[in-house]
């Protein structure tokens, strides 16, 4: 597999150490750390990063840049497959939240490294909530493995996400979201139902149609006009 992975006991942020290093690191290196102090979900929410779950960031050098927000949304199929992998049912929650019976089990927040104005690589960090016996974040539902009656060490774990993620990876770069677009769509929740969307510069209200072919969530506003959107967090 293409990738090599780099162990700490402890960063402020995977994601920081990673874009602060991106000169040095190469495609397919992985920063892991036991605990995070300062880690970030989207909108800048802080992730709690206690010891016991899994904090990881993936540097890509994708050759072609077509379909960047589609890493993110190969990265959650990953982490679900390898949930379903040892006996738990997961979803998915539009666009890069993994649930379990409806509790937030793990997160993506894909980020760009930019060298003026070009883009240099492409930063995937992911939180699964492994062994932890509680997670707490201020509104949200959350469970871990362990909560599931699963026991799961922290690189093995991490090494079966990265096989299912380089697995579709060079089709996804070279075709994007088609490549996974049925069977991430066939693990979506609220697919159909009423929802609140909070893209960080507006909040958005009505029927969520669909997710495209481009990976964005299609969504009916209660005046009938029909938007899509790239990022945002629903509810």
């Amino acid at each position: 597999m293409p990738y090599a992975i780099h162990e700490f006991a402890s960063l402020p942020s995977t994601n920081a150490y990673v874009k602060e290093h991106a000169v040095d690191l190469s495609h397919g290196d992985v920063i892991v750390a036991g605990r995070q102090t300062e880690g970030k979900g989207r909108l800048d929410r802080r992730w709690l990063s206690t010891e016991g779950g899994l904090y990881f960031t993936l540097f890509l050098k994708p050759s072609h840049t077509a379909f960047l927000p589609n890493m993110s949304q190969l990265l959650c199929l990953a982490v679900c497959r390898a949930i379903e992998g040892v006996g738990v049912e997961a979803e998915l929650k539009w666009p890069n939240d993994v649930l379990v019976r409806g509790a937030k089990i793990a997160g993506i927040l894909g980020e760009a490294v930019l060298e003026g104005d070009r883009l240099s690589g492409l930063v995937l960090g992911a939180g699964v909530n492994l062994n932890q016996r509680e997670v707490k974040i201020a509104g949200v539902k959350t469970t871990t493995l362990a909560r599931e009656g699963v026991v799961a060490s922290e690189i093995p774990f991490l090494k079966i996400i990265l096989r299912h993620f380089f697995t579709a990876y060079d089709r996804v770069v070279e075709r994007g979201f088609s490549i996974i677009q049925r069977e991430y769509v066939q693990k979506l929740v609220l697919l159909g139902n009423e929802i609140c969307v909070d893209t960080g510069s507006e909040r958005l209200s009505g029927t969520f149609l669909r997710v495209n072919h481009a990976g964005r969530l299609v969504l009916c506003l209660e005046d009938a006009s029909v938007r899509e959107i790239s990022v945002g967090d629903m509810r």
